[in-house]
């Protein structure tokens, strides 16, 4: 007999899907592909031994829970959604974000990550007001930066210092090793000013705007749950090649790879299961048509059976 994979030992993440015009053009034929995954996130789960699957971002609200209670996690990615678009992704969001505060309230460890935009679009969710995200500022588009840890860095699940390896802190806080690739931001302040924001997020490193003395936040927690997001793309530097500002040194690569591993191993500390690996290989987003757009980027194009 064939020993199939099985969660959560080898665990399966859900990427919540963008709108296909957030993508490069979709690949031709007879299937009208109307939402994208880039594929820098799935190289970069697959790296830590996840397997990855589309959820529609436009699923109804029994769909969408269908899948959250087989998979051990959830992605959201970066991307450009703005005005009333973004506000109806935000509305998803504080359903998956809901979901998964009462699963770990309840001893369910379920993980949520967040990165650039899908950080905002959580921030949002928790303080349930868009307006939190705020913009658009300049001279990040991209740029490789260090971070600033908050007091709160050293006893954190995610960066602490008896979790995270030093070399990692050390080039995260030395180094230009973060990738900010982003007009957008979320203010130390607003953690204060929307206390559901503060309530259920914890800072755990900073940043200025170049040239100003504007901070952003640029990574957070939960204390209460698995939950965890990033402002900069540390998916991104193991595969792109699109722009030289993007760092590809050994430092950058280790921050990269110790949060893929991080992810996985929160996702292996819930039981969460599809009803066999066989319908897991039939979701994988690999399964679905991609497009090399070339220098490292490449998108899988995915359609919605539901529409």
């Amino acid at each position: 007999a064939i020993a199939y994979p099985q969660q959560p030992a080898d665990p399966v993440i859900g990427i919540i899907t963008h709108p296909v015009d957030q993508c490069g053009p979709a690949p031709a034929g007879n299937v009208t592909y109307d939402q994208c995954v880039e594929s820098f996130y799935l190289r970069w789960l697959e790296a830590a031994g996840v397997r990855v699957v589309a959820i529609p971002f436009n699923a109804s609200a029994s769909t969408q829970k269908w899948f959250l209670d087989r998979v051990n996690g959830v992605l959201f990615q970066g991307g450009g959604l703005g005005g009333q678009r973004l506000a109806d992704y935000v509305v998803m969001v504080e359903r998956v974000l809901g979901y998964a505060l009462d699963r770990n309230a309840q001893g369910d460890r379920f993980v949520v990550w967040g990165t650039c935009q899908g950080f905002q679009v959580l921030a949002a969710a928790a303080a349930r007001n868009v307006s939190v995200i705020q913009g658009p500022f300049a001279g990040m588009y991209p740029l490789m930066m260090p971070v600033n840890f908050t007091l709160a860095q050293p006893s954190s699940r995610l960066l602490g210092d008896a979790n995270c390896p030093h070399n990692v802190r050390e080039a995260m806080l030395t180094k230009n090793s973060t990738l900010n690739w982003h007009h957008s931001i979320i203010e130390p302040a607003s953690f204060a000013q929307y206390p559901s924001l503060g309530q259920t997020f914890t800072p755990l490193t900073s940043n200025f705007v170049p040239g100003s003395t504007q901070e952003f936040i640029s990574a957070y927690e939960s204390p209460h749950a698995e939950v965890y997001a990033v402002q900069f793309h540390p998916e991104r530097p193991p595969y792109e090649f699109s722009n030289d500002l993007i760092g590809h040194t050994a430092g950058d690569i280790a921050v990269s790879q110790y949060l893929a591993n991080f992810i996985a191993a929160k996702m292996r500390l819930n039981n969460h299961s599809f009803e066999n690996a066989t319908d897991v290989e039939a979701l994988r987003i690999a399964r679905f048509p991609r497009v090399d757009h070339g220098w490292g980027h490449k998108t899988y194009y995915v359609y919605d059976p539901e529409n």
